[in-house]
């Protein structure tokens, strides 16, 4: 067991204990052997963090119609850092890493929200000075995960070495018994018009996507990439904060020679919007995609696409999202995001430094 690849699995938490301690519980239940968990709270303003050690200790019972709730690796043990210890030298207590992998778990306290870039970017550095991962694998909190998933993606990984980011096949998370409807099968991005197309998206899953294949970039709800290949490409981008993320990630990849694979045999459900649900925090998501686009294009897209884009963007996009949200939908939020977003990303678009 010891040659398997080692995993650092890391989980974002903000104000999302209950998807979180449901993610846990599936992750605490794979069949892969050689992995750390790492949960990093991004400064929650409710009781995420009693919530999940009281989860640790046996309390909290997951309540879930994917997966069964089992006492046996009741309590896990937790070691906790705040954000600061975790950029100081730090010394891993050697019996906590001997324990097995479901029956402990590392917690990271940040002091602010630092976004999904950043947050997970604090994990990540920690887990690479001192878990010595093979792998890192960012995975929302609001997932639940199928006990190989893990095994497949690493299967996938280990095929051939110029892979550093493989992803599952992605379903929509339902509560009416119907676990077959896609939401990612891989990616396509189009640099002229930024257009990211995820492969598969709501259709009923019947085998059309039942092979292994090269895509553009990997859904950031799941991604699994390779401690060498982030050693040369480098973390998430913070400028992004959240949102469009993995976009950038994957082109950066591919431009050093990495290929992203969507290995379907590895499946995860995804809920979607866990930490923006609520009726004030709906318009974030649309400030940031429309932000990061520009900043997405700014960095990849070369001269003559970035005015192709520009044309695409006020010449049709940016009507039809518009008329979307005043007209057809009444909200007047979300237009205001809209143009916020409009307006900041188009001042990325022209500051931002190309890498």
């Amino acid at each position: 067991m010891d040659a398997m690849p080692r995993v650092s699995i890391i989980i974002l938490n903000w104000n999302g204990w209950k998807d979180t301690i449901e993610c846990l519980e599936s992750v605490y239940q794979i069949t892969y052997p050689n992995y750390d968990v790492v949960v990093v709270d991004n400064a929650s303003e409710n009781d995420s963090l009693n919530q999940i050690r009281n989860y640790c200790l046996g309390g909290n019972i997951v309540q879930s119609d994917y997966i069964e709730y089992k006492y046996s690796n009741k309590p896990i043990r937790i070691i906790e850092h705040g954000r600061k210890a975790t950029e100081s030298r730090l010394t891993m207590d050697r019996s906590f890493l001997s324990l097995p992998s479901n029956e402990r778990l590392i917690l990271i306290r940040n002091d602010k929200n630092e976004g999904f870039t950043e947050g997970n970017n604090i994990a990540m550095r920690f887990a690479l000075n001192y878990l010595d991962p093979d792998y890192l694998l960012l995975l929302n909190n609001d997932t639940v995960v199928d006990n190989n998933f893990l095994t497949e993606l690493i299967t996938v990984g280990e095929s051939n070495q110029a892979i550093g980011f493989i992803g599952p096949k992605i379903y929509h998370y339902s509560h009416n018994g119907n676990r077959k409807t896609l939401q990612f099968a891989g990616a396509k991005q189009n640099i002229w018009i930024f257009h990211p197309k995820h492969i598969g998206w709501n259709e009923i899953d019947v085998g059309q996507y039942d092979e292994n294949y090269e895509v553009d970039y990997i859904h950031g709800s799941c991604i699994l990439a390779k401690s060498k290949m982030l050693n040369q490409i480098g973390l998430l981008d913070k400028a992004f904060f959240s949102y469009r993320e993995e976009n950038d990630w994957g082109i950066r990849g591919v431009k050093e020679g990495w290929k992203s694979v969507y290995a379907y045999r590895s499946n995860v459900w995804h809920k979607g919007g866990g930490s923006t649900k609520s009726k004030e925090k709906k318009s974030i998501p649309i400030y940031y995609m429309v932000r990061n686009e520009f900043l997405f294009m700014n960095k990849h897209a070369k001269k003559y696409q970035r005015i192709v884009y520009l044309c695409y963007f006020f010449g049709i996009e940016f009507w039809f999202h518009i008329g979307l949200f005043l007209i057809y939908q009444k909200n007047l939020n979300a237009s205001r995001a809209y143009l916020r977003g409009t307006k900041d990303g188009l001042k990325l678009f022209f500051a931002y430094r190309q890498c």
